[in-house]
């Protein structure tokens, strides 16, 4: 599941208890759980920022940049940013910029970071995406955005169409 942060939620000094209390009363694996927060949010107050995303990961909780290359990029602080991924903005992908693309999944790698596909919404751009290098995609091509109970009723469905071997192979 994934949520947007605003610079304001971030920065909130209870933020981080908030989040354990929502984790713990909701019983969603901290893993599952894809905190995004844009470039931009991380300037206001930068060193209190990067304490509330470090505290987050401590809790196991997955750290997303979105919008990358959109805002105050700084490439420096990048490496040091507690986070576990870097979003592609639509704009690279809508002005057809896959060079920046590339690029940019290339720094990702090279700084062990995931690499996401934003605002994906044709099977060409699935394609020529693919053909880079992305293994993550996400955009109106896949589904809009949904409310709350219907990503549940989504979540729901997909779990009953599951299949689950009776018996796991070791490589599970």
């Amino acid at each position: 599941m994934s949520v947007n942060l605003s610079a304001i939620q971030l920065l909130q000094p209870d933020f981080v208890q908030q989040i354990q209390t929502i984790l713990r009363e909701t019983k969603i694996v901290p893993g599952s759980l894809n905190l995004e927060i844009t470039e931009t949010s991380l300037i206001q107050n930068y060193e209190v920022a990067i304490a509330a995303l470090a505290a987050l990961k401590s809790l196991n909780v997955q750290l997303h940049i979105d919008d990358f290359g959109t805002g105050y990029s700084s490439l420096g602080r990048l490496q040091d940013l507690p986070v576990d991924a870097i979003k592609l903005d639509r704009c690279f992908i809508s002005g057809k910029q896959w060079h920046i693309s590339k690029a940019i999944l290339f720094l990702a790698s090279k700084l062990g970071l995931e690499a996401i596909a934003e605002g994906v919404e044709t099977q060409e751009e699935v394609e020529l995406l693919k053909s880079l290098g992305y293994t993550q995609m996400q955009g109106y091509f896949f589904s809009k955005p949904v409310n709350s109970s219907a990503a549940s009723a989504l979540i729901s469905n997909v779990f009953a169409s599951a299949v689950i071997p009776s018996k796991c192979p070791e490589s599970c």
